[in-house]
């Protein structure tokens, strides 16, 4: 990494094992020694978890999203019912965009 004058950042390297769930099961190893630090085994990453797919991201976007729902509802009975349907149109367009552009369609 020195010869291409990259430099490893430990607080934000993470290292997740790929493969079959039995075999990743059976590994024990909670941190790699690197040069002068140690990397920290992750369960799972931001957009991809240890079976390859988003959940976490998707449920962590799913609970956001009911969260301001439910933020929109002491304010829903002064609006109109058109106004209310736009809100959460809005909310909800805003949220898929999100989404979109993670490719979780």
């Amino acid at each position: 990494m020195s010869a291409s004058s990259l430099r490893l950042n430990p607080t934000k390297t993470e290292v997740v094992w790929l493969g079959a769930s039995q075999h990743v099961s059976r590994i024990n190893i909670s941190d790699i020694p690197m040069l002068s630090t140690s990397i920290k085994v992750a369960e799972s990453v931001r957009d991809l978890d240890a079976e390859l797919t988003m959940s976490a991201h998707v449920t962590a976007l799913c609970r956001s999203g009911f969260y301001q729902l439910r933020q929109l509802r002491p304010f829903v009975r002064s609006l109109t019912t058109e106004a209310a349907k736009t809100l959460v149109r809005r909310l909800f367009l805003a949220v898929w965009t999100i989404a979109t552009r993670f490719g979780m369609e």
